[in-house]
């Protein structure tokens, strides 16, 4: 026998390695189970946490629909001095909620040019005109009053007349509009929605038909008109709130560039002194000849648009409503979406 293989000293060191990798391992999988605990602990907090913001989104949510259902009460107009026209902030138990409401029909609503009837009629001049061509010529001007409108979008009829080949049923391209035929050469392809736009985020498949697609003109011109225009899911052509519509917009409800000077006037003073009925539009607004036809234009609104948030602890919930109030009733939810409009 080999008197070093049996040697006691080296025997014990053996020993000694042996018990401290034991006693690493131990060390490390008490550390893997501890981790384990803890991140499972964590994430059931924040479970409840998320849970718990749900239920103050919900009810901030159906909160709002009586705001809404009160002030149809109060009086037959709506304006920026209305209570549901200031944002809200709200501290809850280890957190806080947070949102604002906005006029729906406070934009342009793209589907007016898919939904507007090409049916012709004679216009305030005596000449043919069609509900299509007033709605052209209100989207144009609002591009001409953005800053920035005109050197990104040269030819606004283009674009229009895009935006209603997208939502209309037929393959027939509207003059320079574009069909399936120009969506399927893209990359990735597609095809023309052929109904009214759900979101305002389809605008960006019609200007990647209508722009270079390795240029970036198509998300420049998607943001600037963003603030503008929307989308709303209803059927027939949406009016526009005066007392509420866009700085931009309500400037475009006049042929003359920029505006005539009783819109600008009331552009300044409708906060304090908001038109309370149909009537006062075209007496107020002198709104004639080429200018928006008053039947598109209204003071009271249907539809109304909820940006929320909820806050509790580690749990966050973003909320977005489109809420329809009708004459009579509780306002309903048409559409809902979380983290994202």
């Amino acid at each position: 026998m080999n008197p070093a293989r049996t040697h006691p000293g080296r025997q014990r060191g053996v020993a000694l390695i042996t018990a401290v990798l034991i006693v690493s391992i131990a060390v490390i999988a008490a550390t893997a189970v501890l981790d384990a605990g803890h991140f499972a602990i964590q994430r059931t907090s924040t479970l409840q946490d998320s849970a718990r913001a749900w239920g103050y989104a919900s009810g901030a949510e159906d909160w709002v629909r009586t705001v809404l259902e009160r002030d149809a009460e109060d009086n037959d107009y709506d304006a920026l001095d209305d209570a549901w026209a200031t944002p809200q902030s709200l501290p809850v138990e280890n957190g806080v909620i947070q949102g604002r409401i906005t006029d729906a029909t406070a934009q342009y609503n793209l589907n007016n040019l898919g939904l507007a009837d090409d049916s012709t009629n004679l216009g305030t001049s005596g000449q043919p005109d069609t509900e299509f061509q007033r709605q052209v010529r209100l989207f144009a001007r609002l591009i001409e009053n953005i800053e920035g409108g005109t050197s990104l979008i040269p030819d606004p009829l283009v674009l229009a007349q895009s935006i209603r080949d997208w939502i209309d049923a037929d393959q027939n391209p509207t003059g320079s509009g574009r069909e399936d035929n120009d969506y399927l050469s893209l990359d990735p392809p597609r095809r023309a929605a052929n109904r009214p736009m759900a979101s305002v985020t389809e605008l960006r498949s019609v200007l990647d038909a209508m722009y270079d697609a390795r240029s970036d003109d198509a998300r420049k011109v998607y943001r600037l008109l963003l603030p503008h225009v929307t989308a709303l899911p209803v059927d027939g052509v949406t009016p526009i709130n005066v007392n509420t519509a866009t700085p931009e917009l309500l400037m475009a409800l006049s042929a003359k560039p920029g505006g005539n000077a009783r819109l600008r006037e009331f552009s300044e003073l409708r906060e304090e002194q908001p038109l309370e009925n149909p009537a006062q539009i075209s007496e107020k607004l002198e709104l004639i000849g080429g200018d928006a036809d008053p039947s598109m234009l209204t003071v009271s609104t249907r539809l109304f648009r909820l940006q929320l948030e909820a806050v509790v602890g580690n749990g966050r919930v973003a909320l977005y409503s489109l809420i329809y109030r009708s004459d009579r009733g509780t306002p309903v939810v048409l559409v809902r979406s979380t983290d994202t409009e």
